[in-house]
């Protein structure tokens, strides 16, 4: 008697348990995944939407598994011996929400309501704040501080996102520890310990 493969066709395969799956049974859940994966991302590049989330993700799959190929292959005659970690992992990738252009933006949209109720910063959009949080300026104050208190020195600044970055600008590549000082300074507090002892709303 013929065995029944265990990926249904009317499925997505990202449920599946690829521990109970053939060699060839994972091959085709493979292309499945790759196609699907693709697909978003592409859409995702489109918008502009390639700021962390499921697309770092992705990014990750093609380094570690691909060789940092564009795109996941979708040939089934590529890449036989195929672990199935990749597998999960791609399965895995197709679950996060940040995946579709629809779940992107509402992850976001909360973020953004986040952003205001915790530490009182406004974002007019939500990629002003995809792109704040991947900014060199952003990143350079997280070193000098956690992110969380980076982002209640933000708030009790009193700028905004577009004069806070031309003033972290001057600071481009100097997180070190001896400039903490000068950036609380020109953030408008007296001192770093100032700085630090705030905590926001």
């Amino acid at each position: 008697m013929k065995r029944q493969s265990k990926i249904p066709l009317a499925t997505s395969g990202q449920n599946v348990n690829v521990k109970t799956l053939t060699t060839s049974e994972l091959l085709q859940l493979r292309q499945k995944l790759a196609k699907r994966i693709n697909q978003r991302m592409v859409r995702l590049e489109a918008k502009g939407l390639t700021q962390g989330g499921a697309y770092a993700d992705y990014q990750n799959i093609l380094n570690r598994f691909f060789g940092g190929a564009k795109r996941i292959p979708e040939n089934l005659n590529i890449y036989k011996h195929l672990p199935r970690t990749e597998v999960s992992a791609m399965q895995k990738l197709l679950k996060e929400k940040t995946s579709t252009v629809q779940g992107w933006n509402e992850v976001m949209t909360a973020r953004v309501q986040t952003m205001y109720e915790r530490y009182g910063i406004r974002f007019k959009s939500n990629q002003e704040l995809a792109d704040f949080i991947r900014s060199i300026e952003f990143k350079e104050l997280s070193a000098l501080y956690s992110s969380k208190q980076a982002f209640r020195i933000i708030n009790k600044s009193g700028y905004d996102i577009s004069e806070l970055k031309n003033i972290l600008d001057e600071f481009r590549g100097l997180q070190d520890r001896s400039k903490a000082s000068e950036i609380a300074k020109a953030l408008g507090f007296k001192s770093e310990a100032e700085a630090l002892k705030y905590k926001g709303k």
